[in-house]
């Protein structure tokens, strides 16, 4: 199978070594180090995989260009023992990918949109992946500084130079590391306004970051703040802009606030049914008369659930009003009163519905239900459920049976007692 390097199965691989190159050539031009057997068999698999690079992509970053191509042959592992003086160019040619390294951000960008991360969070990890790169050039730069004045040139010096270059990029300069010479002094003054200049970025990014990571929230507490303020204005008591605050918060943490039908309005086709099943079916496939309904009428069904959000004591109907919904409990309790307003039939909680009749005949409610607690149900409206039905003839046929059978038990119920009366 031939590897098309555009895919993040190539791509990533092949700047991880870019990246690597980066790091590790300046690194052993600062030091001088001699070739060691590992960078012989380093360099040789770095230049297969640009040499691979180059044929299957056809070629480098926007055009394949003479500079890029020197960097694929190992030239210090295959001239370096004939021409030791020009080794540390060898090395330097090493470089001629680092551009290569923009394309970084498109995969770091593309990863953080499949991981669903808030939108500056691919400019924040690009920006610390960055200043890490720079810091280590700005080091290995320092190291060349020194070596320029004589002073040994090792690892350790690195870890000095490291050292250096955080605590003057940061401002801090404890001064126990100093420039001594003029063009260390420059060099100074131009690592002091790289930092300034990479820790303002990096902070405005952070800023972004933490300021995307709840912007929805953020939105709707303004919303609410508007709404508080307009009340206080009108000198609404202070117990009213409670129970609103209140409610407002409640309807945010249960997301009652999004309307479902928008967002899955904003979805493809293909994609609201199965969403809209995902949420919903746990509650649908628990109505008796909708059990052997086909899966295209529940993802139907399904899609024309409404959320609400119910205040403690809140009515839901009354007793005697003419039904044209059906409820389900998504979260919280619900009592189910009889017409005399005082005598509890039943209560409900999450999971549990209720006024099915309401879809199945469309009478008057023999009961009331009240809300005994935030609750958030989940409401099928008999118009959009008899709509539905109408693309579902067989279906359709059923429930209409079921809902005479159900119609004739209620009045067997209604005139069973009264025949029984002694009197």
């Amino acid at each position: 199978m031939r590897i098309n390097p555009e895919d993040d199965i190539w791509r990533v691989p092949f700047l991880g070594v870019v990246l690597l190159v980066s790091l590790e050539t300046p690194l052993r031009i600062a030091t001088g180090s001699p070739p060691a057997p590992w960078a012989a068999i380093w360099d040789i698999l770095v230049g297969v995989i640009y040499l691979s690079e180059f044929l299957w992509h056809g070629r480098f970053h926007r055009g394949a260009t003479a500079l890029a191509l020197i960097s694929i042959p190992p030239w210090e592992l295959l001239l370096g023992a004939w021409l030791p003086g020009w080794v540390y160019l060898f090395r330097w040619m090493r470089l001629a990918q680092t551009p290569r390294l923009a394309g970084i951000h498109s995969v770091i960008q593309r990863r953080c949109d499949q991981q669903m991360f808030p939108a500056a969070a691919d400019r924040a990890i690009l920006s610390g992946l960055v200043g890490l790169l720079i810091m280590h050039w700005i080091a290995c730069a320092w190291v060349v500084l020194n070596a320029m004045e004589g002073a040994q040139s090792t690892v350790i010096s690195y870890v000095d130079a490291l050292y250096w270059t955080v605590v003057t990029m940061a401002s801090v300069g404890y001064g126990d590391i100093v420039p001594d010479t003029q063009v260390e002094r420059v060099f100074a003054i131009f690592v002091i306004l790289a930092g300034m200049a990479f820790y303002g970025y990096l902070i405005g990014n952070l800023a972004a970051l933490l300021g995307s990571l709840d912007a929805a929230r953020t939105r709707h507490l303004e919303q609410i703040e508007e709404i508080l303020s307009w009340l206080r204005h009108r000198h609404v008591p202070a117990r009213i802009c409670k129970d609103v605050n209140d409610y407002f918060h409640v309807q945010w943490e249960n997301h009652v606030a999004l309307d479902d039908a928008e967002m899955l309005r904003r979805l493809p086709p293909s994609l609201q049914a199965e969403v809209a099943v995902c949420l919903n079916l746990q509650l649908l496939e628990k109505v008796e008369f909708l059990k052997q309904a086909p899966s295209e009428l529940i993802s139907a069904l399904a899609m024309r659930l409404q959320q609400k959000l119910f205040r403690p004591g809140d009515i839901i109907f009354r007793s005697g009003n003419i039904g044209d919904s059906m409820y389900f409990i998504s979260r919280g309790t619900v009592e189910i009163v009889a017409a005399d307003g005082i005598d509890v039939i039943a209560r409900l909680s999450d999971g549990q519905f209720f006024g099915e009749m309401a879809l199945l005949s469309g009478g008057q409610r023999s009961a009331s239900a009240r809300a005994t607690a935030y609750s958030v149900l989940a409401v099928l409206e008999k118009n959009c459920f008899d709509k539905t039905l109408e693309h579902f003839p067989d279906m359709k046929k059923a429930i209409e049976g079921t809902a005479r059978i159900r119609r004739e038990q209620s009045i067997l119920r209604s005139i069973l007692p009264v025949s029984g009366d002694p009197s």
